[in-house]
């Protein structure tokens, strides 16, 4: 192959809404800032740039996403028995659009796949790029590409067996050959023809892909995703409450995801953690605050405890997340199903531990006691107890009226230290350029 920059196209749904999106944008900007590697974004929403082109910019682009996007619900509501509560677990990629003669996938070595569901890409629009023959790196946000449709399969492992999945429980079957089982059977075909590189975020969700009979014949690879550790930076703790404009003083909780009521990010069990931590120290009750972000039901406000709330609601400002980390003495996350979250990789990296629970790539992130602690699944006590006893130990290193010192503490430190060994962008795009260099050889 001639010397030159290896051209990577990363495919994405998004370039900002949701998690996956995030790291995938985060990945372009790191990739560009490295030597050997010139990168660009393809993707079905989102705002375009020189780096970054939104395939549905036209009227009839946007129509035939939509179309694609309605009737792959519409297939998945008619096979899970109308089953609205389950109608965003599984995804089938039976419509989506087709790509293959874009002139940016023609420009690529390699073509990296992101979260690429809900309508944007199909299993025929992926062969129909396999055709080109270019090597193709898919970063898994979640479990989809090692399953046959659902995102999270949870206690299921049908995906593992030879004759994989069918009897899903996510579409409520009980049948052989269901949907699950149709979908596996063209995914083994489809990837069968791929000279296919997976990407795990956190070992935990690439030892899961490997179990996968679909994912026989790839490569596995684990790589966490990269941040802006001069964005997400710590500051003054007192400074960042004084620019949110909430109290001074008192300890603050913080919690959030891009929907914060949605079940999967553990709102029922935050409020039941926070209803047991008002419960048990009346004394304390003024002195705790909570900071809240994303998109929040009032049915779901109701949930929580009396405590003082501030509710930031949306963000897109990372400049106001940075400083609402800052604000925190603790992030908090509930979430139920994780891979290596965002917002995890933020906190610590703005110098604030976090809590959560045993699941997914969190205890690869939380991994010792200075950067915070990790609950059994569900435990919300035992996850009260830590928070109470943090409490404790904080109001002792530093009281009441105490300077701005705290911001320069031991684990604001080890935290912040934590993150720039491993999640900082010149590192993990030198690990994903090895990757790239190693898919072309094959």
């Amino acid at each position: 192959m001639k010397e030159h920059n290896i051209k990577v196209l990363i495919v994405s749904t998004s370039d900002a809404v949701g998690g996956a999106a995030v790291a995938a944008q985060r990945l372009l900007h790191s990739l560009n800032n490295s030597k050997g590697v010139d990168a660009k974004m393809l993707v079905a929403t989102g705002q375009p740039n020189e780096h970054i082109k939104v395939l549905t910019e036209s009227l009839g682009k946007k129509l035939l996403y939509k179309c694609a996007f309605l009737a792959e619900r519409l297939q998945i509501f008619t096979h899970n028995k109308w089953d609205r509560s389950k109608l965003f677990h599984v995804s089938t990629a039976g419509f989506g659009l087709d790509i293959q003669d874009h002139p940016w996938v023609k420009w690529a070595d390699v073509i990296h796949f992101h979260w690429i569901n809900q309508g944007f890409l199909s299993l025929r629009g992926i062969e129909k790029i396999a055709s080109l023959h270019k090597p193709i790196v898919w970063t898994l946000h979640d479990l989809w590409p090692a399953t046959s449709i659902c995102h999270h399969p949870r206690e299921c492992e049908r995906y593992t067996l030879n004759a994989p999945c069918g009897i899903c429980p996510q579409i409520n079957s009980t049948k052989q050959k269901d949907l699950s089982g149709i979908v596996a059977s063209e995914k083994i075909k489809l990837y069968s023809k791929l000279n296919l590189h997976i990407v795990g975020c956190s070992e935990w969700i690439m030892k899961e892909a490997q179990k996968s009979s679909l994912l026989r014949n790839a490569s596995f690879y684990n790589v966490p995703n990269p941040i802006d550790v001069d964005l997400f930076a710590p500051m003054s703790r007192l400074a960042a409450r004084r620019q949110l404009g909430i109290r001074e003083e008192g300890f603050y909780i913080m919690f959030g995801a891009v929907r914060a009521d949605d079940y999967r990010k553990g709102i029922d069990e935050l409020a039941k953690m926070l209803h047991s931590l008002y419960r048990s120290h009346p004394e304390i009750r003024e002195d705790f605050h909570l900071i809240i972000f994303g998109n929040m039901s009032q049915e779901a406000k109701d949930k929580l405890p009396p405590f003082d709330v501030h509710y930031l609601g949306y963000v897109t400002d990372k400049r106001l997340m940075a400083k609402a980390y800052n604000a925190a003495d603790l992030f908090v996350t509930t979430s139920l199903e994780e891979n290596l979250p965002n917002t995890i990789m933020e906190s610590l990296s703005c110098g604030t531990p976090c809590v959560g629970f045993d699941v997914g790539g969190i205890p690869e992130m939380i991994s010792s006691e200075d950067l915070g602690h990790v609950s059994p699944l569900k435990d919300v006590e035992n996850m009260k107890d830590f928070i109470l006893q943090y409490y404790f130990e904080e109001k002792n290193n530093y009281p009441k009226n105490s300077t701005e010192d705290q911001s320069l503490s031991i684990a604001r430190n080890c935290c912040r230290c934590t993150v720039l060994g491993k999640y900082d962008s010149p590192i993990v795009a030198q690990r994903y350029q090895s990757i790239y260099l190693e898919s072309l050889k094959c």
